[in-house]
């Protein structure tokens, strides 16, 4: 039975892989999907720059979340550095386990 599992695995298992963001891909489709949200171009594009280069991130889910927690630059560099700040919680908690 195990093996017709680890079988069935391998024959349905499908890798894809996506090239990286170029910045401006990454800023455009930032920029557009924090339209969907009521951001501000501005404060969108101020998301975006900072999600890229503070965060080092280059997830689009990111970019949503700060944009749901910040209504001014201010408040994005508060939030990127609370998210930084969990991020290397939790990644020490990682190495210690």
């Amino acid at each position: 039975m195990h093996y017709l599992i680890q079988f069935l695995i391998s024959k349905l298992q499908t890798e894809v892989e996506v090239p990286e963001y170029t910045y401006e891909e990454f800023s455009d489709i930032a920029i557009r999907r924090l339209a969907k949200e009521k951001v501000d171009i501005n404060l969108a594009t101020i998301i975006a720059e900072k999600v890229w280069t503070e965060l080092g991130s280059r997830d689009i889910r990111d970019v949503i979340k700060v944009g749901r927690l910040a209504d001014d630059s201010r408040e994005v560099s508060y939030v990127i550095d609370i998210i930084k700040k969990h991020r290397c919680v939790r990644f020490s908690r990682v190495l210690l386990l």
